[in-house]
């Protein structure tokens, strides 16, 4: 059995692949190089299949949208759409993981940069080559223990998949009556 990290971008997607006891089975940077539209989706698409199939998948994890984010947002749908599209394809249950929850499952901080993943990674036994396999590291990570139902090491990382559990509800605001000569 194994467990999928995926760190969807345009430019680098970061893919982890986790055995049944947690150590790194394979993990790779997706670089489409200058590959795009369609090209760049279908290779990204390629390299998932190419990891997924036959290794026996048991959940995965993929870094959710920054809805803060601007730029070429269309095209990060798209990416994330093929993600999605062929997790399903494949019967692999997967979750989508808010960046800034990702970031305190890794290292505590919602705000960790980039160097801060890498070295927490190494400090969990992976040998990253960039933040992209770093971040999808965490991501199987996550998957390994909402799969397994084993316990995390730090209270950071049990609120985190508490949080994934248990999501709040958003109740939708009353919506205020106008007043008739209220002034």
């Amino acid at each position: 059995m194994a467990y999928l990290g995926i760190d969807q971008s345009l430019t680098a997607t970061g893919l982890c692949l986790l055995g049944d006891d947690g150590t790194v089975r394979h993990l790779e940077t997706i670089d489409p190089g200058k590959l795009r539209g369609a090209a760049r989706l279908s290779l990204i698409k390629q390299r998932l299949l190419a990891e997924v199939e036959g290794s026996g998948v048991r959940g995965g994890a993929y870094e959710g949208y920054a809805y803060d984010a601007v730029g070429r947002v269309f095209q990060l749908g798209e990416v994330g759409g093929v993600v999605q599209l062929t997790l399903h394809e494949l019967g692999v249950s997967a979750v989508s993981v808010a960046p800034v929850a990702l970031k305190k499952f890794a290292t505590g901080s919602p705000k960790a940069d980039k160097d801060v993943m890498i070295l927490a990674a190494q400090r969990d036994g992976a040998a990253p080559a960039d933040d992209n396999q770093a971040d999808a590291f965490f991501l199987a990570r996550i998957a390994f223990f909402l799969a397994t139902g084993k316990q995390p090491r730090t209270r950071a990382q049990i609120e985190v998949l508490h949080a994934i559990k248990n999501p709040k509800v958003k109740i939708a605001r009353r919506v205020r009556k106008l007043v008739k000569h209220a002034v």
